[in-house]
């Protein structure tokens, strides 16, 4: 299974690289681990922003059409958005040159109006680049985070749809991306630990299927593994979770073909999850 790592605060990280049957647990020991989502800090973010405003090559053109067009990304309940934003994990940086949110304390004055009408509940309002780990920040994933509540989740796709108008309408280019705030430095794993005889043998006998629905679909893929996942480190409040890391999880079959064949499979009581991942791990 995956190995936790220790962040410099002293907190164990989950190493994204997981081996191919994490279900067999030798020991109950093992600590939550939560997904990495560094804050990472850029020397000069405008010479980093000038290299990923390139012309993109043919191949990533050829990527992006596939991708599954929705007027408001409501894929998954504790995160909503627009456009089409990166499956998680992704890296935050925060040094997001002001040319591309100019008077940035006017407009933010008025989206947290817009927040209010919509009856969004805020904790925070943050702008930064958010993308795939490998990726250069740019003005495609300079991003207006709003953190918020799962529970008000109800009132995010109205409030991502008035913030779009109002950013188009005065010409500011920013992604809108309103997620749960426990998910801001990533989402939880717990092992499947050996008293849990049930969660195990289920695990084991839909992996099969699974595993034969991801190599049929010919859609690349990475890993598919089994934790239990939540927004806390409690284990109360995580779910038995298969875990499928693809590195073009925004493809439109994805959404259309696979996760619908393995939702079938999985049943009710195990949860399923796609994440972003390189065939490296990384």
């Amino acid at each position: 299974m995956a190995n936790p790592t220790k962040s410099k605060e002293g907190e164990d990280k989950l190493d994204v690289t997981m081996a191919s049957d994490p279900i067999v647990i030798e020991s109950s020991d093992e600590e939550p681990a939560q997904d990495p989502s560094p804050i990472m800090k850029l020397e000069s973010a405008d010479d980093a922003d000038d290299e990923a405003d390139d012309e993109p090559e043919d191949e990533a053109l050829d990527v992006a059409e596939r991708d599954i067009v929705l007027d408001v990304d409501d894929r998954v309940p504790y995160r909503k958005g627009w456009p089409l934003l990166p499956v998680l994990p992704v890296a935050t940086i925060q040094d997001v040159p002001t040319k591309y949110f100019p008077s940035s304390g006017a407009h933010l004055k008025v989206i947290s109006k817009l927040l209010e009408k919509s009856g969004v509940e805020v904790h925070k309002i943050e702008v930064a680049h958010r993308m795939h780990y490998g990726t250069h920040p740019g003005k495609s994933n300079a991003t207006l985070c709003i953190l918020s509540n799962q529970a008000n989740n109800s009132t995010w796709d109205d409030a991502v749809r008035d913030i779009r108008a109002y950013l188009i309408e005065n010409e500011v280019q920013l992604c809108i991306e309103i997620l749960d705030h426990r998910l801001w430095n990533g989402m939880w794993s717990l092992p499947i630990v050996p008293t849990e005889k049930g969660v195990l043998r289920a695990c084991k006998r839909k992996r099969h299927a699974m595993t034969e629905v991801l190599k049929e679909s010919g859609e690349p893929w990475v890993s598919l593994d089994f934790y239990h996942r939540g927004l806390t480190h409690r284990r109360p409040d995580c779910r038995p979770t298969a875990i499928i890391s693809a590195p073009y999880p925004n493809h439109a079959i994805w959404y259309s073909r696979i996760l619908p064949a393995i939702k079938v499979i999985a049943g009710p009581k195990l949860e399923v999850e796609l994440m972003f991942s390189t065939v490296d791990g990384l």
